[in-house]
């Protein structure tokens, strides 16, 4: 009789951490975030500016979650010089293929005919995310 009653415990304290860890999952699977915008047939929208950067993320990524505020700074410090969109490489396959994406968070800079310019992967120095954007918008300064 004692041996069922501990069983009993176990069991409820599975129960619990299944419960923990399920409401963890949903937390962070319906996070609200901009996503690249997709057309009707599934291709990222037009770029309307000479350069685009693209930050491939995850829905369950907390280095993703580290870059959010210093990508949100860039984007208003540079949004008038290249476009800036979010790509969830759970929901874009083809995206993150073609860019060769396999950690995330991956930061990657394009022309407009989508020739890689700059790449850089993972938690980035806010000073060095900035540099490295601007040395690639200084080499299309006359474009822009």
């Amino acid at each position: 009789m004692k041996f069922i009653k501990e069983y009993r415990v176990i069991i409820i304290i599975a129960i619990m951490g299944i419960s923990i860890f399920t409401v963890f999952m949903i937390k962070h699977i319906n996070r609200e975030r901009n996503y690249v915008p997709l057309t009707s047939n599934g291709d990222v929208e037009e770029q309307t500016l000479p350069l685009k950067m693209y930050e491939f993320v995850s829905s369950v990524c907390s280095a993703c979650d580290q870059m959010e505020d210093i990508y949100k700074e860039a984007k208003e410090k540079y949004g008038d010089k290249m476009n800036f969109e979010q790509v969830n490489v759970e929901r874009n396959y083809n995206l993150s293929n073609k860019y060769n994406v396999n950690v995330v968070p991956t930061f990657v800079i394009v022309d407009m005919d989508g020739n890689m310019k700059k790449r850089m992967i993972g938690v980035i120095d806010k000073e060095e995310f900035f540099k490295s954007i601007e040395s690639v918008i200084n080499e299309y300064d006359g474009n822009i």
